[in-house]
């Protein structure tokens, strides 16, 4: 039975249970019931992205040996039920487990005859890879369980899972984690409705291992791996767009062209500029679409009309289904008639030959020069703009070799003082640079006085990992 990735799910709903046999697979399907609600029972049997509601006492979901469920929501939603129990060998690999006060996941390990059906085996394991398992109140996480002839045992890594138990026959019983597993507990968007996907600040972010048995796809159709790296559990944050109000160019005497970047990370995003004489802006360019993308989407709108010798606000904003992001607060100034005197600003700069890099951001010294002017109507003196790191020459990224953009940030510093700038360096950068822990960059520093002024100074710098 297959829906598609990311569509709306086929619905299952039936006081009964669905049981798939063997070499049997089960795509983007939602089940809710009484009673044991899925099975996948026959060795090679596989779900991925299904979504499992128990409603009574009983079992979500059941693996019998020799199957795997991926990405996928199995939920013990009221009582004393687990969110999945296991007879034989299977593997569990991005999935969210969430059980009532009996268990998260429980592993069985039988050689003999029982009620239900077994393993008939020695030994059992289980393996765990990016899982969420959180029972209720009572309850137990992971639970492993022999009949005290066989031996049963979890294969636990990067997962996140507080509390354990062994059953009747501990000395048969294992349940094997390591440092790559956490226990803070997952903070997801309403779990008493059944919302489980992550929320932001969650501890799972990004901490799950990349593999390609994750699949491409999380439980929503989102790209399984967003910014690097994969979450732990069904879900992937997706965080809402960047949004990073750049400088106005083209300045003339009634009009600009307003500039910024913005990251959709994945999903649909729309952009517009607000502006106006005043941080309360009250007007909007175009909206605008940004697409789908990973990457930084340089975004410019041109505004006119303006009052010769004013000074406008302005900032960008993006949107998509993730959310709503405002870039920060930047000015300029139209040119006056007649034009405005010289002015003596020299613009912000690198002060420091190189730059350290140190967990994923390369510290960059800017310095903001004394001539910098205070904003119209008085204020403090300081730079405003931003910082883009490339790479000098090229290096090899999984698309050729080329030249590429490491990072960039905006950053606003007093005049005549001297700020590190953390530079956020692309998974591309960082890669080339673990390769020889030094990479050299060329800076370019767009920066702008209160008085608006604006000037653009580069620079080459060695960037190196720090030990």
């Amino acid at each position: 039975m297959r829906g598609t990735n990311g569509r709306p799910r086929v619905i299952f709903s039936s006081p009964g249970s669905l049981s798939m046999s063997a070499g049997a697979r089960l795509v983007n399907v939602y089940l809710e019931g009484q009673g044991d609600v899925f099975s996948l029972k026959g060795a090679g049997a596989s779900a991925n992205d299904v979504i499992v509601k128990g409603t009574t006492n009983a079992l979500a979901c059941y693996l019998g040996g020799g199957n795997t469920l991926t990405n996928s929501l199995c939920w013990a939603a009221t009582g004393a039920g687990a969110a999945a129990a296991t007879d034989g060998s299977n593997t569990f690999r991005n999935d969210t487990l969430v059980g009532g006060s009996q268990a998260a996941i429980q592993g069985m390990a039988r050689n003999g005859p029982f009620p239900i059906p077994t393993c008939n085996c020695t030994a059992a394991t289980d393996t765990l890879r990016n899982v969420i398992a959180r029972s209720a109140p009572g309850g137990h996480d992971i639970l492993a369980s022999s009949d005290g002839t066989a031996t049963m045992t979890f294969d636990v890594t990067f997962s996140n899972y507080a509390t354990t138990f062994k059953g009747q026959t501990p000395s048969k019983d294992f349940i094997n984690g390591d440092a790559t597993d956490q226990t803070a507990a997952p903070v997801f968007v309403n779990a008493a409705a059944g919302n489980f996907r992550e929320k932001a600040g969650s501890p799972t972010i990004d901490k799950g291992v990349n593999a390609a048995a994750n699949g491409t796809a999380d439980f929503d159709g989102d790209p399984r791996t967003v910014n690097g790296r994969t979450d732990m559990g069904a879900d992937e944050f997706v965080p809402a767009p960047t949004a990073v109000t750049g400088v106005a160019t083209g300045i003339s005497k009634s009009g600009a062209t307003l500039n910024g970047a913005v990251n959709p990370h994945t999903r649909p995003t729309s952009y517009y500029f607000q502006w106006g004489s005043s941080k309360a802006y009250g007007h909007f360019t175009a909206t605008k679409s940004a697409g789908n993308g990973t990457i930084d989407v340089p975004v410019s709108a041109k505004v006119s009309g303006l009052a010769a010798g004013k000074t406008y606000y302005f900032r960008l904003v993006a949107t998509s289904s993730a959310g709503t992001t405002q870039g920060k607060d930047a000015i300029f100034k139209t040119l006056s008639s007649p034009p405005p005197k010289k002015s003596h600003f020299s613009g912000a700069f690198v002060a420091k030959g190189s730059a350290k890099v140190q967990n994923g951001d390369a510290g960059v010294r800017i310095a903001c020069p004394k001539n910098a002017a205070a904003p119209p109507g008085g204020g403090a003196k300081t730079c405003t703009g931003i910082l883009t790191l490339k790479s000098a020459k090229k290096v090899q990224t999984s698309t050729g070799k080329r030249r590429i953009k490491l990072g960039e940030v905006s950053f606003s510093i007093l005049a005549g003082k001297k700020a590190t700038v953390l530079v956020p360096i692309s998974s591309d950068g960082q890669n080339a640079l673990a390769k020889t822990g030094k990479l050299k960059a060329k800076a370019k520093v767009v920066s702008q006085d209160g008085a608006g002024t604006q000037r653009t100074r580069t620079r080459s710098i060695p960037l190196k990992l720090k030990k």
